[in-house]
């Protein structure tokens, strides 16, 4: 995340650049990332084993881009 930070890249919309993105924002940003395993996943698991079916895990980008794929033609 930190070798990303300032320019284009990947992942970004047309015209998007994070170059002018304060430290304090990233900095927030990493601790926010190295929290997750520990503050938010945890809940996260507790939530999916509690309402099966409510959250899919997804394990790869061919999974995502599947799910993707079939709510394009659900809303058609």
């Amino acid at each position: 995340a930190v070798a990303r930070r300032g320019g284009s890249h990947v992942g970004l919309p047309d015209g998007a650049d994070d170059s002018r993105m304060a430290l304090g924002r990233t900095v927030a940003f990493l601790a926010e990332m190295l929290l997750f395993p520990v503050l938010d996943r945890p809940r996260i698991v507790r939530a999916a084993r509690d309402r099966p079916g409510l959250l899919r895990r997804l394990r790869s980008w061919d999974e995502e881009d599947a799910l993707i794929q079939s709510m394009a033609h659900d809303t058609a």
